[in-house]
Protein backbone atom coordinates (compact mmCIF):
# COMPACT_ATOMS: atom_id res chain seq x y z
CA UNK A 1 0.00 0.00 0.00
CA UNK A 2 1.88 3.41 -0.99
CA UNK A 3 -0.43 5.13 2.15
CA UNK A 4 1.39 2.88 4.26
CA UNK A 5 5.24 2.98 2.70
CA UNK A 6 4.91 7.00 2.79
CA UNK A 7 3.52 7.28 6.62
CA UNK A 8 6.80 4.56 7.48
CA UNK A 9 8.97 6.74 5.52
CA UNK A 10 9.95 4.34 2.89
CA UNK A 11 10.64 5.22 -0.60
CA UNK A 12 7.22 4.70 -2.76
CA UNK A 13 9.00 3.30 -6.21
CA UNK A 14 11.86 1.55 -7.09
CA UNK A 15 13.14 4.48 -9.27
CA UNK A 16 16.55 5.10 -6.76
CA UNK A 17 17.38 1.51 -7.88
CA UNK A 18 16.53 1.72 -11.47
CA UNK A 19 18.31 4.96 -11.89
CA UNK A 20 21.70 2.76 -10.07
CA UNK A 21 20.74 0.08 -12.28
CA UNK A 22 21.18 2.44 -15.36
CA UNK A 23 24.39 4.46 -14.34
CA UNK A 24 25.93 1.44 -13.58
CA UNK A 25 24.89 0.15 -16.99
CA UNK A 26 26.41 3.27 -18.36
CA UNK A 27 29.73 2.69 -17.00
CA UNK A 28 30.23 -1.09 -17.87
CA UNK A 29 30.02 0.11 -21.66
CA UNK A 30 29.51 -3.37 -22.81
CA UNK A 31 26.00 -5.16 -23.72
CA UNK A 32 27.18 -8.56 -22.76
CA UNK A 33 30.32 -8.52 -20.31
CA UNK A 34 32.25 -11.80 -19.30
CA UNK A 35 31.72 -12.68 -15.66
CA UNK A 36 35.26 -11.36 -15.10
CA UNK A 37 34.79 -7.80 -16.54
CA UNK A 38 31.17 -7.30 -14.75
CA UNK A 39 33.05 -8.30 -11.03
CA UNK A 40 35.64 -6.11 -12.18
CA UNK A 41 33.25 -2.98 -12.54
CA UNK A 42 31.32 -4.41 -9.80
CA UNK A 43 34.29 -4.36 -7.70
CA UNK A 44 35.33 -0.90 -8.49
CA UNK A 45 31.51 0.09 -7.99
CA UNK A 46 32.09 -0.96 -4.30
CA UNK A 47 35.55 0.66 -3.37
CA UNK A 48 33.65 4.04 -4.81
CA UNK A 49 30.70 2.83 -2.20
CA UNK A 50 33.17 2.39 0.67
CA UNK A 51 35.00 5.65 0.11
CA UNK A 52 31.82 8.12 0.04
CA UNK A 53 30.65 6.25 3.08
CA UNK A 54 33.97 6.92 4.60
CA UNK A 55 33.36 10.65 3.83
CA UNK A 56 30.08 10.75 4.96
CA UNK A 57 31.02 9.17 8.51
CA UNK A 58 33.65 12.13 8.26
CA UNK A 59 31.42 14.79 7.79
CA UNK A 60 32.05 15.41 4.11
CA UNK A 61 29.42 16.51 1.45
CA UNK A 62 29.39 13.71 -1.07
CA UNK A 63 28.11 15.28 -4.71
CA UNK A 64 25.72 13.43 -6.23
CA UNK A 65 24.18 13.69 -9.51
CA UNK A 66 20.09 14.81 -9.59
CA UNK A 67 18.28 12.88 -12.51
CA UNK A 68 15.41 15.14 -13.36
Amino acid sequence: NVYDRAVAGVPRSNNAVESWHNAFASRVFINHPSIVKLMEKVRHEQAKFEIDITKIIQGHEIKTQVML
